[in-house]
């Protein structure tokens, strides 16, 4: 079609245009306006006079489309298929339908039997329609309610952090003793293996007595609790 006669359509039928995108109640109008824009010059590029047919009936077919298909790509997050929604309007039609006239929720096989579409895609159409929600969103906000899937292998880190600070705290109050007293206490309470290893077998590792290696267990706890690392031990008791 002649240019000048492109721009004669566009111009007479902007109209059209305004009418559909108000069907859409969004702050996304200008937006909507502009696709609706890029329907009717589809429209008529495409128009051919001479099949009979008004030219304001062919371009609201192209009008319609090309809002309907903006308005779904800028209310969704992600972006799904002109031909999926179409199905999912097809079936909440017919929800629509049911629960008007008989006060009920259809069951997926009718609406499967009503609208042409198979059970499992009905399921799948259902699971879809389900809107984003914000990452901002709080849990506790009924109208905006958020489900966790808990992942058992995810560390705590809320525990792992205090399980950090408690072994630092506990290396800091070891290397203020001897050598000997550090050691004892690290056998006698299991810092250093999965059990705690009895007085007796610590004295004969050392060469000294048992009442030896309690009086020494005594004496490097004394020093800790007279040293200010102790104040920082008492959090994690």
């Amino acid at each position: 079609m002649h240019s000048t006669a492109t721009d004669v359509l566009i111009n007479k039928n902007m109209g059209l245009i305004c009418a559909y995108a108000r069907r859409y109640d969004t702050s996304y109008f200008q937006d909507i306006v502009q696709d609706g824009c890029i329907g009717l010059l589809r429209a008529a590029q495409k128009f051919e006079a001479d099949r009979g047919t008004k030219f304001s009936t062919y371009a609201a077919f192209w009008i319609n489309q090309a809002t309907q298909r903006g308005f779904n790509k800028l209310n969704r997050q992600v972006r799904i298929p002109a031909t999926t929604l179409e199905c999912i309007r097809k079936i909440k039609k017919m929800i629509t339908k049911v629960m008007t006239e008989e006060h009920r929720v259809p069951t997926n096989p009718e609406i499967a039997q009503a609208t042409g579409i198979s059970q499992r895609k009905i399921d799948y159409y259902q699971q879809i329609e389900q809107h984003t929600l914000s990452l901002d969103t709080l849990a506790t906000d009924e109208d905006n309610p958020l489900y966790y899937i808990e992942d058992k292998k995810a560390l705590d880190y809320q525990c792992e952090l205090e399980h950090e600070g408690k072994n630092e705290a506990l290396h800091e109050a070891l290397s203020i003793l001897p050598v000997k007293e550090r050691f004892i206490l690290e056998q006698s309470f299991g810092f250093t293996s999965e059990t705690d290893v009895p007085l007796a077998e610590i004295g004969r590792n050392l060469g000294i007595s048992r009442e030896r290696v309690r009086q020494l267990r005594e004496q490097a706890l004394e020093r800790i609790r007279k040293h200010p690392i102790v104040g920082t031990l008492r959090k994690y008791l």
